[in-house]
């Protein structure tokens, strides 16, 4: 999973609470900054509160159908 965005859009507010729902590890590299095309892409916007456990749930829907392809 790569959480991309803008200079001070919430990335690192984000990325650590979202591995967590997630079950996976956090790792953060700074060469990887565009999407790795190995998976679906999904954009969420950070501009205001975003709710983890439901971010997760659209998370797991989109690999669910990715992989169903």
């Amino acid at each position: 999973m790569l959480v991309g965005g803008l200079p001070g859009s919430g990335k690192s507010t984000l990325a650590a609470p979202l591995a967590r729902e997630l079950g996976l590890p956090l790792i953060w590299d700074p060469q990887h900054t565009q999407p790795l095309g190995v998976g679906p892409l999904v954009e969420v916007d950070t501009t205001r509160p975003v709710a983890i456990p439901e971010l997760a749930e659209r998370i797991r829907a989109a690999v669910s159908r990715a992989a169903g392809q």
